[in-house]
């Protein structure tokens, strides 16, 4: 698996970051996600920046949610995955894993598919964007690893996210 992250830009006043997580099973939620969540609210804070206020999770089990929901200032959450089984799974069996962080009131759940969500009509716009999506293993999952994809997560990024 390659990890990826991308548009880190130390001149604007928010570290902006379009991270691309891979799935590592059981054991992500300590030895992946965590600390990766951490280094992204380290950059920002490092390069003077301020800490994100409005974050876009795209897919996701509710780990990412969890640890956004621990670093200062995060007031938003807007959470997309597609399968509706993924969320009830993240609410029910992975929810001591994940703290619960999708009832939260500061997370919004959209079940959805990302591409078509960033298509739609206007969503706001987010300092950060994680994107928390299976391998690309099939020609529609590849479609989210390209470059239309990524262009519709930059448009998502407010000014100097």
């Amino acid at each position: 698996m390659d990890l990826c992250i991308q548009g880190f830009h130390a001149w604007r006043p928010i570290a902006s970051a379009i991270i691309a997580v891979p799935r590592l099973g059981p054991a992500k939620a300590v030895t992946f996600t965590a600390p990766l969540i951490r280094a992204v609210g380290a950059y920002g804070r490092l390069c003077g920046g301020n800490s994100a206020h409005s974050v876009l999770v795209l897919g996701g089990d509710g780990l990412a949610a969890r640890e956004l929901l621990r670093q200062p200032g995060v007031d938003k959450i807007v959470q997309v995955e597609l399968d509706p089984a993924v969320i009830e799974l993240a609410c029910t069996t992975m929810r001591s894993a994940n703290g619960g962080s999708l009832d939260n009131p500061r997370v919004h759940v959209i079940t959805d598919d990302a591409m078509t969500w960033l298509r739609g009509p206007q969503h706001g716009s987010f300092d950060a964007v994680i994107v928390d999506l299976p391998d690309p293993d099939t020609p529609v999952l590849g479609r989210l690893y390209s470059t239309e994809f990524y262009a519709l997560v930059s448009r998502a990024l407010a000014p100097g996210g």
